[in-house]
């Protein structure tokens, strides 16, 4: 790497319990919703996924729902074509809740400069610490 700092966005899959399940990584330059494309959602049918306003892919959402059988619950902005009632802006702003609190606990544990000479070996050392959170949060260990 030449020195110049590179910018990346993690899509990251959680469980309820705040368990980082899959993770993507995509240029920071991408919009959000692109990392609906990049993460496999290896998931049971009949999963859940919540997501923010960001992720808003109405096609994407119609297909995970037909094929995948997987239901996106995906934070509505205000006039968006599918609007929010009462009931799921409530469930969503609780989940959203722990999304954030996961991502709180994830980055406290991140050292302020990781040190890497390519982007792999960058990208290797932050999938290395969500994979060591994900098995200390699995096993109820001290981060």
């Amino acid at each position: 790497m030449d020195g110049s700092p590179l910018r990346f966005k993690l899509a990251i899959i959680i469980t309820e319990e705040g368990i980082p399940v899959e993770i993507a990584f995509i240029p920071g330059s991408f919009a959000e919703q692109s990392a609906l494309h990049r993460l496999p959602f290896d998931l049971p049918q009949r999963s859940t996924v919540f997501g923010d306003s960001g992720f808003t892919d109405y096609e994407f959402e119609d297909f995970m729902a037909q094929q995948e059988l997987i239901k996106m619950m995906i934070t509505r902005k205000k006039g968006s074509l599918r609007g929010d009632d009462f009931t799921n802006r409530v469930t969503k702003k609780h989940f959203r809740k722990t999304i954030e609190t996961s991502f709180s606990e994830i980055t406290a544990q991140f050292v302020k400069k990781i040190h890497a000479v390519t982007i792999e070996g960058f990208q290797f050392k932050v999938f290395a610490f969500i994979v060591a959170f994900a098995v200390c949060k699995f096993f109820e260990l001290d981060t």
